[in-house]
């Protein structure tokens, strides 16, 4: 009979695994693209906004960075309004469940893949969500409803993008840009309406589905919601991406690189 040891008198080793595949590609990657991303957002919203080239004169074409654009009385010159509403995407997709995973594998490495040895050591006890700065994902639920606030706001800039002033007068029409920000509006909410929190929000609480007419119909939009959320990394990186397509595109028309395109 074999004798069996305990854990915490095993000598811990970091990294040890038995996997030759390429487990550290996807991680990789994913560094590789929320630090892009990081870099890029940090230039644009703290230095790129004085020559006002985050809109396009003659539409209303406005980078999402800076949508909705706000004005304050007496704000320093040398920093962007931007960072008053910033903190709600951060918020949101900093707590976001897949994003946890996302920088716990790519930037903390713990761990840094299925299977694959984390670097605390045996003797640390792990306190889940309970320690700072952890604590905080638990505020996941409330950032949702100021994601949920922006992403109306994208639709709503979506459809000001239809607006184009000419010759003094305001014409209605479909542009490329219109088209951009529409897409950007559209993964935005799916990343929105896919999360955790909303699908919680729509058929969580109830003990008994088939109970009341109004459980049945909570429990429908909870399928439907659930059908989302099992595409919700999708919508992540996606909506990430069209936030940067926008502001480069809004960016080039504005410096007169392209032209304004009407569809």
């Amino acid at each position: 009979m074999t004798e069996l040891v305990p854990l915490s008198t095993i000598e811990p080793k970091k990294y040890w695994h038995n996997r030759r595949d390429l487990w550290w590609s996807m991680p990789a990657l994913q560094f590789a693209g929320l630090i892009s991303f990081i870099i890029y957002a940090t230039i644009v919203i703290m230095f790129d906004f004085k020559g006002e080239h985050y809109k396009v004169e003659g539409t209303h074409y406005v980078s999402p960075f800076f949508s909705p654009e706000i004005e304050i009385a007496g704000w320093p010159s040398w920093l962007s309004p931007a960072v008053v509403l910033i903190w709600a995407p951060i918020g949101f997709r900093a707590t976001c469940y897949y994003a946890r995973k996302v920088y716990f594998r790519a930037f903390l490495r713990d761990p840094p893949g299925c299977a694959i040895g984390e670097f605390r050591t045996l003797e640390k006890k792990y306190k889940g969500e309970s320690g700072f700065p952890w604590v905080l994902n638990n505020l996941h639920r409330y950032f949702f409803y100021a994601a949920f606030i922006l992403a109306v706001i994208h639709w709503y800039e979506f459809v000001l993008a239809m607006r184009f002033e000419e010759n003094g007068k305001t014409e209605w029409g479909f542009g490329v840009g219109t088209l951009i920000l529409g897409l950007d509006a559209l993964f935005l909410s799916l990343y929105v309406l896919s999360c955790h929190s909303f699908k919680h929000l729509i058929g969580g609480g109830v003990d008994c589905h088939d109970c009341t007419r109004g459980n049945k119909i909570r429990y429908k939009g909870w399928k439907r919601i659930k059908s989302l959320n099992e595409r919700h990394h999708i919508y992540f990186w996606i909506s990430l991406v069209m936030i940067v397509v926008a502001d480069v595109y809004i960016r080039l028309v504005s410096r007169g690189v392209i032209d304004v395109t009407r569809i």
